[in-house]
């Protein structure tokens, strides 16, 4: 049985997985969505947790635990992204996330 892992811990481990195996020129970032971030000039809600930029494109994840939702704003961003040419997807739980990253070319395949 696999270990049910939270959110906070799934970004931790796909950010370790970006550290160990990016490609090269990916540039990849978190951004805080707490509610101090909220207040902040230029605040947008629903903003992924994982955002990345590789080869001039643009792309977005959201994470969630294996189970979990995206809200509302967080489906408007994914959506918002894709229209806009990039590239965003909702990840339900590490072994997604990652094979999505893969397969979008940010992350080398494992031998």
């Amino acid at each position: 049985m696999t270990e049910k892992l939270s959110e906070a811990q799934i970004q931790r481990a796909v950010f370790a997985e970006i550290a160990a195996r990016r490609m090269p020129g990916v540039e990849a970032w978190a951004v805080p969505n707490n509610r101090d971030a909220r207040r902040t000039v230029g605040f947008r809600a629903g903003v992924s947790d994982v955002n990345a930029v590789h080869r001039g494109k643009f792309y977005a994840m959201e994470l969630k635990k294996d189970g979990g939702r995206a809200s509302q704003e967080q489906l408007e961003f994914v959506a918002a992204i894709n229209c806009a040419g990039g590239y965003a997807f909702v990840a339900e739980g590490r072994d997604q996330a990652i094979a999505c990253l893969e397969a979008w070319g940010l992350l080398r395949k494992i031998a």
